[in-house]
């Protein structure tokens, strides 16, 4: 893991490209996963939260609500008419305006809305919440890294914000690279 410090604040530089570098990456994360809820600090943590495929807002919804998930930040997956890869990210809003809107930039795209694909939030450490997350079939990464930033950058000296604030070390996901397209 390579950390950057940048002007809107640190950075993870991961390459997912490279198979053992995103196997390392992701192997890393689990075993903090484990260490996390083996030891739980009492505080709900960041996590960045990217899913195998889109999933549909409703199914969003209720593992959003079931592990306790408070987002800040969405990514929903689209996809042109051409077949292209698009995304659109959306900051929090209450979720009846939060599809609205979507749906709305969508269409004024000329894009089809596929589903979430990522979510930045904070999580509970609990075996019923990060836990239960992590173990979802659908989630490919729940992404604790930040956890980890904070601690190093925390022992150079470097402040971070507050978690309130929104993320306090801004974490890559893999989505992009995933093969998120329908069937055709």
């Amino acid at each position: 893991m390579v950390i950057v410090h940048r002007d809107d604040g640190p950075t993870v530089n991961v390459n997912f490209d490279d198979p053992t570098a995103r196997d390392t990456y992701f192997a890393a994360n689990r075993e903090r996963i484990a260490a996390l809820l083996a030891d739980p600090p009492g505080n709900p943590i960041e996590v960045k939260v990217t899913f195998q495929k889109p999933v549909e807002w409703e199914q969003f919804v209720a593992l959003r609500d079931d592990v306790g998930l408070q987002p800040w930040s969405y990514t929903f997956a689209e996809i042109s008419p051409e077949g292209q890869k698009w995304a659109l990210d959306h900051s929090v809003v209450p979720d009846d305006e939060l599809i609205a809107s979507a749906h709305r930039e969508a269409d004024y795209a000329g894009v089809c809305l596929l589903g979430m694909m990522v979510v930045e939030g904070t999580i509970p450490i609990s075996a019923e919440g990060l836990g239960k997350l992590a173990a979802d079939p659908r989630v490919l990464l729940a992404d604790t890294t930040s956890v980890e930033a904070m601690q190093i950058l925390e022992e150079h000296g470097i402040p971070v914000p507050s978690i309130d604030d929104g993320p306090d070390v801004h974490i890559p996901s893999p989505y992009w690279g995933l093969d998120w397209l329908p069937e055709k």
